[in-house]
C-alpha cells in the first residue's frame, strides 16, 4: 500500500462492461470514462466523496451490470460490481 496524498485533480472513473466468449472472441468489451468535472472532495484523513455524470443514453452505456473502477495518477483501484438501468 502507498501512502501520501491525494491529488484531487488526478482521480477519475471508468466503467467496464463484463466481456463474454464465444468462438475464441472476447466480445461486448467497453470501456466508459466517466466525466467528474473535478468535483472530488476530501471528506477526511482517508475518505473521499466523488461526483459523477452518468453516461447519457443507453447509447453509451446499455442497461447492465459494470465494474466500476477509481483510477488516481493512472493507477486503478480493485473494482466493484455496478448496475446501470
Amino acid at each position: 500500500m502507498v501512502s501520501g496524498r491525494v491529488d484531487l485533480e488526478s482521480v477519475a472513473l471508468s466503467l467496464v462492461s463484463p466481456t463474454f466468449k464465444t468462438h475464441s472472441f472476447s466480445m461486448n468489451q467497453r470501456l466508459l470514462l466517466l466525466d467528474s468535472g473535478n468535483s472530488t472532495k476530501a471528506l477526511g484523513k482517508s475518505t473521499y466523496k466523488v461526483s459523477i455524470t452518468a453516461p447519457p443514453s443507453g447509447n453509451f452505456a446499455s442497461s447492465g451490470n459494470y465494474t466500476l473502477y477509481v483510477v488516481h495518477k493512472e493507477i486503478q483501484s480493485t473494482s466493484i460490481w455496478v448496475r446501470v438501468q
